[in-house]
C-alpha cells in the first residue's frame, strides 16, 4: 500500500461529489473513506466532519477533504477509477449492486475462488444495510480488506 496521491484524492472527491457542488456531505464522506481503504465508524465520520469542516457548513470542500485524508494517512491499493470501473463491469444487471453471483464472478476474475461459506461470510461482514447485495461502498470495503 502506498499513500494516496493528489490525483487519487481528487478522483475520489470528484467521484463522490454526487451533485457536483464542489463539496461532500457526511454520506459522501463515508463512501470516500471506503474508497481510500479506511473504515471509520459513523461516529468517527461525524467527528472528522466536525474537526475538518472549517466553514462549519456540514460539508467539506476539496481543500478540507485533502487535509483530512493526509492527516488520516489514507492508502490506495486500487485507484478509485479502477475500482468503480470494476464494480460497473461486474454489475451485470446494472442495478447499482452486486448480488451473490455477480460478486462470485468478480472475485473469480480477480483470481480468487471462494466457498459458499466464505461468500456467506462476505455478505454477513460487508453487507452493512442487510439487503443481500453489495452496493459500491460495501464492495470497496470488501476489496480493501481481501
Amino acid at each position: 500500500m502506498t499513500a494516496a496521491t493528489d490525483e487519487e484524492i481528487k478522483e475520489v472527491f470528484e467521484t463522490h461529489d454526487a451533485n457536483n457542488s464542489g463539496t461532500i456531505d457526511v454520506a459522501e464522506l463515508e463512501d470516500c473513506f471506503q474508497c481510500l481503504g479506511l473504515s471509520p465508524t459513523k461516529a468517527d465520520v461525524d467527528n472528522y466532519m466536525h474537526l475538518y469542516d472549517d466553514s462549519s457548513d456540514k460539508e467539506l470542500n476539496f481543500e478540507e477533504f485533502t487535509t483530512l485524508v493526509r492527516d488520516q494517512g489514507a492508502t490506495m491499493t486500487v485507484s478509485p477509477e479502477e475500482l468503480l470501473e470494476s464494480f460497473k463491469k461486474f454489475d451485470l444487471n446494472q442495478d447499482g449492486q452486486l448480488d451473490r453471483n455477480e460478486l462470485r464472478k468478480a472475485l473469480t476474475e480477480m483470481g480468487d475462488c471462494f466457498t459458499d461459506e466464505e461468500m456467506d461470510e462476505f455478505f454477513k461482514d460487508f453487507d452493512s444495510d442487510g439487503d443481500g447485495n453489495l452496493n459500491y461502498g460495501e464492495f470497496a470495503v470488501l476489496i480493501s480488506q481481501i
